[in-house]
């Protein structure tokens, strides 16, 4: 015996709970994609014997993940409350395709392709980073729940690609971090951690969770610098921003040549709340600073992090 079938990644399909009526939506320039169905088998052993006599599946806690460039279409979408996903019958929530590779040649075409269909669940945003000349990335979460007690996935092991002109056709990168009216230099790198709690239950013995809700989003920014004398504006203590204050922008890229126009509106911005900026540790030859950013809401009047997807650098 011997490898006769090698898969890779695809374009991501989304259909929003809210946007069912619709065309789908693409998650497109996706680098990585994976699936752990989280399946538990339980053997029971008894009356002294060595060996168990009874084995049967328990519990089952199927997760999709994926990586991606294509920030404005995952952050539209998942953003940092997440997204609901949810079948109406024509419309499969999260559809997750790996893409067949041709022997002698590059793809093979027909229906070859592995898909797998996650029709109720939350797809909720774990990472968004970028280093500097490098392409930002965003991860995803998609946590699957049964709506009936049976498998909250669907496998097609011969299925067509969708129609659909996959491949990123935009790219950011780090960009300028605005501290109100001061921008911060030497930026090296960029990492957005969303701090989204999930919690995903099931009882009555049920094998898969048929409940999946967002307990707490309590997001935090890591900067890395080359400039340590950022720490004579925050002082050893850190610093207090209000709301607005704070702003970090991922840079557009234009095809063919360097940077959309500042004063265009394509890139991505974070507005933070309420938040505190902290120097953290200084390290390495040459030396660099770590940042550390921590927003938080206003009661009744904003989020930690307002996005935006088609932001002007002020």
């Amino acid at each position: 015996m011997s490898v006769s079938k090698l898969y890779l990644d695809y374009a991501v399909k989304l259909h929003a709970a809210t946007a069912q009526s619709a065309a789908a939506v693409y998650v497109d320039g996706v680098r990585a994609a994976s699936l752990n169905t989280g399946l538990r088998t339980m053997v029971e052993a008894g009356d002294g014997e060595v060996f168990g006599s009874f084995g049967s599946l328990v519990a089952g806690a199927p997760v999709a993940r994926f990586t991606s460039v294509d920030l404005a279409v995952v952050l539209a979408q998942v953003g940092f409350s997440g997204m609901l996903v949810n079948s109406d019958g024509s419309h499969p929530g999260v559809e997750l395709y790996f893409r067949r590779m041709a022997q002698g040649g590059t793809r093979m075409s027909g229906s070859v392709n592995h898909k797998t269909t996650i029709a109720n669940g939350l797809a909720v945003l774990r990472r968004l980073s970028a280093r500097h000349q490098e392409a930002a990335e965003v991860e995803v979460e998609v946590y699957a729940r049964s709506n009936d007690g049976a498998s909250p996935i669907v496998y097609d092991e011969a299925a067509a690609l969708p129609s659909h002109n996959a491949g990123p056709d935009a790219v950011w990168t780090v960009g300028p971090i605005d501290v109100d009216g001061t921008t911060l230099q030497g930026i090296e790198s960029v990492e957005v951690d969303p701090g989204v709690q999930v919690v995903s239950e099931g009882r009555d013995s049920d094998v898969y969770p048929t409940f999946c809700s967002i307990r707490s989003v309590q997001p935090s920014i890591r900067v890395r610098t080359r400039h340590l004398d950022i720490t004579t504006s925050l002082t050893e203590d850190g610093l207090y921003k209000a709301a607005g204050e704070v702003i970090v922008y991922f840079r557009k890229r234009a095809e063919g040549g360097t940077f959309v126009a500042d004063a265009t509106a394509e890139h991505i911005s974070l507005t933070l709340g309420k938040c505190r900026i902290e120097p953290q540790a200084v390290e390495g030859d040459p030396k660099t600073i770590d940042l550390l950013i921590t927003p938080w809401a206003t009661i009744g009047t904003s989020a930690p992090i307002a996005v935006s997807t088609t932001a002007a650098i002020e």
